[in-house]
């Protein structure tokens, strides 16, 4: 008998996943569904929010944009935090975290809020993404496994195909706060299904914890790039416009610089940084 270690890692590859194994993608790709819906549907909901909320643009560039910002940040660190602690747990936390920020966001009043449940739902994209392709690795093998990603790659692209359709359903049917509670239900059947049939697993070679520096400089850059590229309209490419610049709870007075080329060069130095940490760390 071939008890070779060749022939035993064949075997493993080869080996079938458990019918329960099926369900749980299916759960599965069902909360990363929000990602895309979301990705999509708020662009058709704009409209509406803007007159219901009194929105100037940069409002509007800023929900469009702190989504896809706060997501890109997280995206690396939060993937290495699941091998570490547990990839199923961050997976439930992602969505979780996703619609409690859907549930913000449908019920904001003002600009800043809906801004707010945008950044949180980028921060639970991340953790959904990543930990939900890292599940689908330990779960399959072989042709299994590239059934289960063909299957989760087909069930993204086809929402996001839908979205638009779907937010202007609910935004023409209902109201644009639909297009955010429409995750309520979605969020809850794929938490049960994650936690009933999904298994737990992590990486015990991994090292613990979040790679908190990479996180903050890569939020810290491409937020400066992404506060530049939207407000040099209003505060001014170079020169300052208008009187002294109020920016949160600090001014920019008049006479100096617009704050945009600041941004432009913290943001540079906050990518050059981020980029030498992980070169570092790998």
């Amino acid at each position: 008998m071939d008890t070779s270690p060749v022939s035993q890692t064949s075997t493993e590859e080869n080996q079938k996943a458990p019918r329960a194994y099926w369900f749980a993608l299916g759960f599965i790709s069902m909360g990363v569904t929000m990602v895309m819906i979301d990705a999509t549907i708020v662009n058709v909901a704009i409209p509406q929010v803007t007159a219901d909320l009194k929105l100037v643009p940069t409002d509007i560039q800023w929900i469009n944009s702190i989504y896809a910002l706060v997501f890109a940040s997280l995206l690396i660190s939060v993937g290495k935090l699941g091998d570490s602690i547990g990839r199923r747990l961050i997976f439930v936390m992602g969505v979780t975290i996703f619609v409690l920020a859907s549930v913000i966001a449908a019920t904001a009043q003002t600009g800043e809020v809906i801004i707010a449940g945008r950044a949180l739902q980028g921060v639970g994209g991340a953790m959904m993404i990543t930990s939900s392709l890292s599940l689908l690795n330990t779960m399959f093998r072989g042709k299994d496994r590239a059934i289960a990603f063909a299957i989760w790659g087909a069930t993204v692209g086809t929402v996001a195909a839908l979205g638009p359709l779907l937010g202007g359903f609910l935004t023409s049917s209902y109201s644009w706060r639909w297009a955010f509670l429409i995750n309520v239900p979605i969020a809850i059947v794929s938490i049960t299904g994650a936690l009933l049939l999904a298994p737990e697993s992590k990486d015990t070679v991994s090292k613990p914890g979040l790679d908190l520096p990479g996180v903050l400089l890569s939020a810290f850059g491409l937020g400066a790039l992404i506060f530049g590229l939207i407000e040099g309209q209003n505060y001014g490419w170079w020169a300052p416009r208008g009187s002294d610049i109020a920016i949160g709870p600090f001014s920019w007075p008049v006479e100096a610089i617009s704050p945009v080329p600041i941004a432009f060069a913290l943001s540079l130095l906050a990518l050059f940084l981020f980029i030498r940490v992980e070169a570092s760390r790998a």
